[in-house]
């Protein structure tokens, strides 16, 4: 903030507050320059009030007092450690064949010498 052109035969004054937490109180001459950064994460109730020493009566503007309510600008986000899978490697063993897959071979010579001929 930024307050300017005020009368500098005598000090002006500038208070801010936060929350009810002072962040300055400074007495000026003519201008003033005021920054601060603040948390995003929660809200502020920033409270600026400005007294000049020739307009108490706050009638021409150049004292005043103001509430500025800001929400919070940041959404807090929680995180979560990555979950590590295991995918299961198949194992393979040998298949049991069904009764209808049996084949039976003759083990006579008579039986493989009858297979073996056209």
């Amino acid at each position: 903030m930024q307050l300017a052109d005020y009368n500098a035969e005598k000090q002006n004054e500038l208070i801010v507050t936060d929350n009810g937490a002072e962040l300055v109180s400074v007495n000026f001459a003519s201008s003033h320059r005021f920054q601060r950064n603040l948390d995003g994460a929660v809200r502020h109730e920033l409270v600026v009030e400005a007294k000049a020493w020739n307009g108490l009566d706050s009638k021409q503007g150049w004292s005043f007092k103001k509430t500025l309510n800001v929400p919070r600008c940041v959404k807090t986000t929680t995180t979560v450690p990555p979950v590590q899978t295991t995918t299961p490697v198949p194992t393979t063993t040998p298949s049991t064949p069904t009764p209808s897959q049996v084949v039976t071979w003759p083990t006579s010579s008579k039986a493989v010498s009858q297979l073996v001929r056209p």
